[in-house]
């Protein structure tokens, strides 16, 4: 799979309408944020699989739906439209989570104001895990910058920076 980092894309008001419709359809199951992202993660997956060609929308529990022949899953930070992609912004796997059966994961940061989303790029689950670290709910993200962001949950956690270097040396 072409790897691909930091691809801006432009949201449209069909993305935007379709998430709306298929939201009111989808129950994420332990859902860290209690079903209140539900529409901007199916946002950001429609996105994504409508950016390449190839992609097909078709979620099941373990993934959000397939790129050629691989299975993906779209992992989706949230940020205010104000501020500037930083690459020591997190990409982010909820402990509870990571049973999920895919071949990858897509990792993404959803503007606020939905107008925009960020394509970081792509890591198999197995390459994650022995990469990542783990977060205690409760603790501050020791990449924050300002140390206000505390994790929501236990999850496991790297930055956008670190997933460029792991991909490039895939």
């Amino acid at each position: 799979m072409r790897m691909i980092f930091d691809k801006e894309v432009f949201i449209t008001d069909r993305q935007r309408e379709l998430a709306k419709k298929l939201m009111l359809k989808k129950e994420l199951k332990n859902s860290v944020m209690e079903g209140t992202r539900n529409f901007q993660g199916v946002l950001a997956e429609i996105v994504v699989f409508d950016y390449y060609p190839s992609g097909d929308h078709d979620p099941t529990y373990n993934h959000d739906g397939w790129i050629l022949d691989a299975s993906v899953d779209v992992k989706m930070i949230y940020f205010a439209p104000k501020y500037v992609l930083n690459p020591m912004w997190g990409c982010v796997i909820f402990d509870i989570n990571t049973a999920q059966d895919c071949d990858y994961y897509c990792f993404t940061s959803l503007a606020k104001d939905h107008k925009r989303l960020y394509i970081h790029g792509f890591l198999p689950p197995e390459v994650f895990y022995a990469n990542a670290e783990f977060g205690r709910k409760g603790e501050v993200n020791p990449n924050s910058s300002k140390g206000i962001f505390t994790f929501r949950g236990d999850c496991w956690f790297m930055t956008i920076a670190s997933l460029k270097i792991l991909a490039e040396n895939m």
